[in-house]
C-alpha cells in the first residue's frame, strides 16, 4: 500500500475520499451563508425562521434576494404635473406641488351689500397760496377691513393747510378717533353694519374741547334675493354744519350680468365695473369735509 519512491514518500489516497471530503465542504459553505444572512430556509415547507440568537427582522418587511424592503417606505408615485386644488388626491401629495385657485373679482361684485363702511386710506391735494385755499391731507377711516366682523379701531390723520393770506389759519389740523364696530348676518335675509366712536378733530392749540364729536352710523341690509338689497338707517356725523343723515338705498348686481355693480345708495353711492379677473374700475361719491376747532392769533376759538 505504501509504495517506495526514489528520494521521497508518495501517499496515495483513494478516490472515495475525494467524493466525501467535496461533499463535506460543500456543506460547510451552505451553513456560513445561511448564518450571515441570519435565517435558515426550509425548502420543504418554503417558511423564514431566525436563528437562535439572532433578531428577526420587523414585522411586515419581505426578503427579496439580499435587499430588504418595507411597504410604508415605498414612495408614491406622484406626477410632475401640477394638481388642481380641488383634487381629491390632494392630502396625498405636498402642498407647495398644488395651485392656488386664481383669484375672480366678478365673486367680489355678486355678493351681497353687507358693509355699509370699511377701512381705506386716501391723499387729498387742492393746489392753493397766496390768497387761494390750499389742502393737503393724510387720511384714514376709522373702520375695520372687509373681511373683519367686529373689534376696536383707532386712527390718526394730519392734514396741512396754506393760504389764504386774509386769514389766519393754522398751519396744520389733526383728527384722532377710538371706536368699535360690528357687522353681522342674522339670517340670509338680513344683516347689519354698526359703528360708534369718540374723536378729537382740532388743531391741538387750546383744549380742543369743542372738537369733540361721537360720530357713528346704524345700517340694516335686505336680502330678498339674489339681484337686490335693500339698505336703511342713519349715519350720525356729529358736525356742527350737518349733524346727522339718512341712509337708504338700493345695491343691483345681476348675476346674469356680473362685470357691473350699482350701489345706488345715499351717501356714498358707486359703480363699480369689471376690467378683468383682477382689475375693476369704480366711480363713487361721499361727503368731504369736516369740522376742527382752531386757535386764532388774538386768542380767540372757532370752530
Amino acid at each position: 500500500m505504501f509504495p517506495k519512491a526514489s528520494g521521497f514518500l508518495r501517499l496515495t489516497v483513494p478516490a472515495t475520499m475525494y467524493r466525501l471530503f467535496a461533499i463535506l465542504v460543500f456543506f460547510g459553505c451552505f451553513e456560513c451563508n445561511d448564518a450571515t444572512l441570519g435565517q435558515s430556509v426550509s425548502e420543504n415547507e418554503g417558511d423564514v425562521r431566525p436563528l437562535e440568537g439572532r433578531t428577526p427582522p420587523p414585522e411586515g418587511f419581505v426578503q427579496e434576494g439580499l435587499e430588504v424592503v418595507h411597504p410604508e417606505f415605498v414612495e408614491p408615485d406622484i406626477p410632475d404635473e401640477p394638481i388642481a386644488h380641488n383634487d381629491p388626491r390632494i392630502k396625498a401629495i405636498d402642498s407647495e406641488r398644488s395651485e392656488p385657485p386664481d383669484f375672480d373679482i366678478h365673486s367680489l361684485l355678486r355678493a351681497p351689500y353687507t358693509i355699509y363702511r370699511r377701512d381705506d386710506d386716501s391723499v387729498a391735494y387742492l393746489p392753493g397760496d397766496g390768497d387761494q385755499f390750499g389742502w393737503l391731507s393724510f387720511a384714514s377711516s376709522n373702520y375695520l377691513k372687509s373681511n373683519q366682523k367686529y373689534g376696536p379701531t383707532a386712527n390718526f390723520n394730519i392734514h396741512l393747510l396754506s393760504g389764504p393770506n386774509s386769514v389766519a389759519l393754522p398751519p396744520r389740523l389733526y383728527d384722532f378717533e377710538l371706536g368699535f364696530q360690528s357687522r353681522r348676518s342674522l339670517s340670509d335675509l338680513f344683516s347689519y353694519d354698526c359703528s360708534t366712536m369718540v374723536g378729537v378733530y382740532s388743531d391741538f392749540e387750546d383744549s380742543a374741547r369743542d372738537g369733540v364729536r361721537f360720530p357713528s352710523h346704524a345700517v340694516g341690509m335686505f336680502h330678498p334675493g339674489p339681484r337686490a338689497d335693500w339698505v336703511f338707517g342713519v349715519d350720525y356725523l356729529g358736525r356742527d354744519d350737518i349733524k346727522i343723515l339718512p341712509v337708504f338705498g338700493l345695491c343691483w348686481h345681476d348675476p346674469a350680468r356680473p362685470s357691473l355693480r350699482y350701489e345706488m345708495i345715499f351717501p356714498r353711492p358707486r359703480v363699480d365695473l369689471v376690467l378683468s379677473k383682477q382689475t375693476r374700475l369704480y366711480s363713487a361719491g361721499l361727503l368731504g369735509g369736516g369740522t376742527w376747532d382752531i386757535e386764532f392769533p388774538n386768542n380767540g376759538n372757532d370752530v
